[in-house]
């Protein structure tokens, strides 16, 4: 808990100038925050306020007010707030130009992290004083670790155990030191090559890695398909060139590898005309910074183990077992680095690559544990450890990784119908609609339904629907001229019943018989605003504003969807459900028809500006579903 408390700080106080004050705080911002409410009464804003009364410092106001804010989901919409266009310019007068809430693809990656949180319940207590205290030295140790002269000489049991306690603690030291200067020497090289931690594709863990849509094209659309860009790039070339002799056989200097690891990270992908013994160098030296190696340290055992049985078959069914219970992203990377590595095993007679001699190169990087140091001693034993792991699944490939084929197999027949599904709704948008229409012929018995209601029949409004909606496709009603004054008692002007549904389409159409079918008081609402407006005009409206905050209307300069990009929004999740369009459609009718109602003055534009700007903030709130973002708004 407290290094998330730490982080959150750390990220927004990253960047800030330290001319404005002695000790310049993130408070700055909250303050800012603050002073653009307009509401007394908005949460955010007394979160604030409650803060500046706890703590007579600006340091300990802003921990105070993370504490807070974390008990009552407010840190993703303050940094909402603070992100706005509008702050760009405090923004600009109070961070530098390296700081995290400066660098756009950085706060998205931010505010979809902070948007996990919602699913957690926190209750930390805001009287807390370990998030608050720094330590400031190390803890003296001479009193504790050395007895008083005048003591007895100690056992030499406990003279050892004394001794390994030193030893430890120093180690310890020694880590945190050394991990403090690389991380020292590593931001002053990123910011001499201009690359932002966000950039970092080596020394990075898998799991975070792959849900970096900077590196990953799929990070955020289905785990079984999220493999770094440059990985796939790196395999797809290695691929391309695998008839080159003495592939993975040859030594590469670090003057080589270097300049192609600092334009994946700058540039997020593989630089072209790279020599491929330089891109097998950079394969493997990414495998082997992973902090947590594809055979995952607590099933390093169980790996050896098995390479290690008397009968091969056994030991290929215990190695497929232990891939399946793999986390997706190390099982999914695996079977993407085994399957192109057995490709070019394909070609050894063109480059002389035996299955031993790449099991040999492998090993070290992929059969190791976390916490292995990276001596050459120690890459030689554990090459001879895991060599034979890695030599059964290049052998056995098409065994081991079946499943995890099959799964990613899977996965890019989901999103290839998700696209087609999400490409269907800009083309309904232009199928006109027929007064013969079944949909429209359906929503007509509805309206004539309610309007039976309105004079005094409702002692046969059930009956009635329902004998009229079951005898439908044995009567098959088809709506002429007569028909039109119906849908004119609701708002629809045009003088043809499929006139209506110009503008919108068959999309409209679906949208609006949906609402009727849905939502028990639509044909009140419709006939309530049969004076005040077109209700067809206004529909069709309703349904291209919701196409432009979905993303979904394509643009001219945009035309073809892109779903690596649609895929960022906070609000992909709600693609999932196969009617999200209607009931955001039925959702943007009674948003615009609230904001009607308490215009003292509406003005038919305006108001679909506001409704707009309501459906957009409740789109960027990342709902799970569309039920969350309706409880959202009510």
């Amino acid at each position: 808990m407290h290094d998330l408390l730490w982080s959150i700080q750390g990220c927004l106080q990253h960047g800030l100038r330290e001319d404005l004050t002695a000790s310049p705080s993130a408070w700055l911002l909250l303050h800012f925050i603050k002073t653009t409410l307009t509401e007394p009464s908005n949460p955010i804003g007394q979160a604030i306020d409650e803060a500046s009364k706890e703590s007579s410092t600006d340091a300990g106001r802003i921990r105070y007010w993370i504490r807070h804010a974390l008990n009552q989901s407010l840190v993703e919409p303050t940094l909402a707030l603070a992100l706005l266009a509008s702050n760009e310019q405090f923004l600009r007068a109070t961070y530098d130009d390296n700081a995290l809430l400066r660098c756009q693809e950085g706060t998205t990656i931010m505010t979809q992290l902070l948007s996990y949180l919602k699913e957690l319940a926190f209750n930390v207590h805001l009287s807390d004083r370990e998030f608050s205290r720094r330590r400031t030295s190390l803890p003296n140790l001479s009193g504790v670790l050395l007895p008083p002269s005048t003591s007895p000489p100690l056992p030499e049991s406990r003279v050892d155990v004394l001794f390994e306690h030193i030893d430890s603690f120093v180690n310890d030291v020694a880590a945190q030191a050394d991990e403090f200067l690389t991380t020292r020497a590593r931001s002053l090289s990123d910011r001499e090559k201009g690359i932002k931690p966000w950039q970092h594709a080596f020394d990075v863990e898998l799991s975070f890695l792959v849900k970096n849509p900077y590196h990953t094209r799929y990070a955020f659309i289905h785990p079984h398909l999220a493999v770094p860009n440059f990985l796939v790039e790196c395999l797809a070339f290695l691929k391309q060139h695998a008839a080159t002799p003495r592939l993975f056989r040859t030594t590469v200097s670090q003057v080589y590898v270097a300049p192609v690891k600092d334009y994946i990270e700058s540039h997020g992908k593989m630089p072209s005309g790279v020599d491929p013994h330089v891109a097998s160098a950079v394969l493997l030296d990414f495998l082997r910074h992973i902090p947590e190696p594809l055979v995952t340290s607590d099933k390093f055992d169980a790996f050896v183990a098995s390479s290690r049985m008397a009968s091969e078959a056994d030991g290929v069914r215990n190695l497929t077992c232990l891939v399946a219970d793999l986390p997706v992203e190390y099982k999914v990377t695996m079977e993407v680095v085994f399957g192109a590595l057995a490709e070019v095993l394909a070609h050894a007679e063109e480059n002389g690559l035996t299955v031993v001699g790449l099991s040999i190169a492998l090993a070290p990087a992929i059969v190791r544990k976390r916490d292995m140091t990276k001596m050459q001693t120690q890459d030689v034993r554990m090459a001879a450890i895991g060599a034979h792991v890695v030599e059964l699944l290049l052998l056995h490939h098409t065994t081991i990784f079946q499943e995890v084929r099959d799964q990613i197999a899977n996965a890019h027949e989901e999103f290839q119908r998700k696209q087609e599904f999400l490409q269907t709704f800009p083309a309904m948008l232009k199928q006109p609609v027929t007064t013969d229409d079944a949909e429209v012929a359906a929503l007509g018995l509805v309206l004539a339904a309610y309007q039976r209601q309105v004079d005094h029949q409702d002692q046969q409004l059930q009956s009635s629907v329902s004998n009229d909606l079951s005898n439908y496709h044995s009567t098959h009603v088809v709506f002429v001229d007569d028909d039109v004054a119906l849908w004119q008692s609701f708002g629809f002007r045009e003088s043809s019943i499929a006139a209506n549904f110009t503008a919108g389409g068959q999309l409209l159409l679906h949208c609006v018989a949906y609402f009727v079918r849905t939502d028990a008081t639509a044909c009140q609402l419709l006939a309530d605003r049969v004076h005040e407006y077109n209700m067809g005009e206004a529909l069709a409206a309703l349904a291209l504003v919701l196409l432009n905050v979905l993303k979904l209307a394509p643009t001219p300069d945009q035309p073809v969807l892109d779903f690596t990009l649609l895929s960022m929004e906070p609000f992909w999740d709600v693609f999932g459900d196969p009617v999200f369009f209607t009931k955001l459609f039925a959702l943007a009718v009674r948003v615009f028809d609230y904001n009607w109602s308490m215009s003292g003055r509406p003005e038919f534009g305006r108001i679909l500006e506001e409704t707009e700007a309501q459906m957009t903030w409740l789109l960027q709130r990342s709902p799970s579903s569309v039920e969350e973002l309706v409880d959202d708004w009510l």
